[in-house]
C-alpha cells in the first residue's frame, strides 16, 4: 500500500554521479525511495546497523537516478546523517611496582556503530580489538580481557577491554610521568603544507576521550596537562584536566560539526590537529609525598 521506487546511486568510494552523462556504469548501488505521509524516506538494506531512514556512510551522496519507466529522472538525495559519537572512558591504576593497568569502556553510536559493527562481523576477537578498535593506540600494551556487546536493535555498540601498558608510565627520580591513551587522531593526518581539494570527514562526529588516573596514597599530584580550547572552521577541540576525589581526570573532545571542509580552510585545520597531537603527548606528573 506504499508507493516506492528503486533508485540507483554511486557510492562515495565509486565516484560522483553526473546526470548529464548517460552511462549506467556510473552506478554501483541500489536504494529504495518510499513515499509516506511524512514525505520521502530513503531505505538502505545493506547494513543492519543503520536505523530506519538512514543511509550508510558510503551512501551519503547528493543525488541519484530514480527508476520509474519513462518517468525515470535524477533526484536529489542529500540524506541527513545520524548523531554519531565515540566515547572512550579509561581508568588507569598504577600499583606499587609501577605497572600500569587500564580498563577502557568504549561506547559507539550512529555511524560509529555502522563502521565498527560491520568490521566486527568480519574481524572478531582480539584481532578486532587490536587491529580496529585500538589500532591507533601508540603505547605498547598487553591485552588481558575484552567483551563486545551490540544492542538488540543494532543501534549501539559497547566494548570493554582491560590491558597493561608498561610504556605508558615513566619514572624519573622517584617521580611518575603518565601519558594519555589516545584512540583517535593520535597523529596529525594532515602532513602536507598545502591542499587543493576539500577535506572530507564523511559525516559529522564527536570523539570524546575521558581518562581517570588512580594512584596509591604515597603520591601527590604535581602537574596536569594544560587546558586547551581550539577552533578551526567547523572543528573544535577542547581539553580539560581536573581533580575529582583524589583522582586526576583528563577529558578531551573533538567535535566535527560539518564533514566537508573547503581547501582554503586547510591551514587552520592542519594547525588544530598538530596542536591536538602535541597536547595528547602531555603527561600527568605525580611526585612522592614527603
Amino acid at each position: 500500500g506504499l508507493k516506492a521506487w528503486p533508485a540507483l546511486i554511486s557510492t562515495r568510494d565509486h565516484g560522483i554521479f553526473n546526470h548529464q552523462i548517460y552511462q549506467m556504469r556510473q552506478f554501483n548501488q541500489l536504494i529504495a525511495v518510499v513515499e509516506t505521509d511524512q514525505g520521502g524516506i530513503l531505505l538502505d538494506a545493506t547494513s543492519r546497523y543503520c536505523p530506519y531512514g538512514v543511509l550508510t556512510p558510503n551512501n551519503l551522496v547528493k543525488g541519484g537516478l530514480l527508476i520509474d519507466g519513462k518517468n525515470s529522472r535524477p533526484i536529489n538525495i542529500n540524506p541527513m546523517p545520524p548523531q554519531s559519537f565515540r566515547v572512550d572512558r579509561t581508568h588507569i591504576k598504577i600499583d606499587d611496582s609501577g605497572l600500569v593497568r587500564c580498563s577502557t569502556h568504549t561506547a559507539l553510536k550512529g555511524y560509529f556503530t555502522v563502521n565498527y559493527g560491520e568490521k566486527y562481523e568480519t574481524v572478531e576477537g582480539e584481532d578486532f580489538i587490536k587491529d580496529v578498535l585500538m589500532a591507533e593506540l601508540e603505547e605498547d600494551y598487553e591485552l588481558l580481557t575484552h567483551q563486545v556487546t551490540i544492542a538488540p536493535d543494532s543501534q549501539k555498540m559497547e566494548v570493554f577491554v582491560t590491558y597493561t601498558s608498561p610504556k605508558l608510565a615513566e619514572s624519573l627520580d622517584g617521580n611518575l610521568f603518565i601519558g594519555q591513551p589516545v584512540f583517535n587522531f593520535s597523529a596529525n593526518p594532515f602532513v602536507l603544507e598545502k591542499r587543493f581539494f576539500p577535506i572530507d570527514f564523511t559525516y559529522p562526529a564527536l570523539y570524546h576521550n575521558i581518562v581517570t588516573y588512580e594512584l596509591d596514597s604515597g603520591y601527590s599530584i604535581s602537574e596536569l596537562p594544560k587546558e586547551i580550547n581550539l577552533k578551526a572552521s567547523k572543528l573544535e577541540f577542547q581539553r580539560l584536566s581536573f581533580i575529582n576525589d583524589d583522582k586526576v581526570v583528563v577529558e578531551s573532545k573533538l567535535l566535527i560539526s560539518e564533514a566537508l571542509i573547503a581547501p582554503e580552510l586547510y591551514a587552520g585545520v592542519r594547525n588544530l590537529f598538530a596542536e591536538m597531537e602535541r597536547s595528547n603527548r602531555e603527561q600527568v606528573v605525580f611526585v612522592p609525598k614527603k
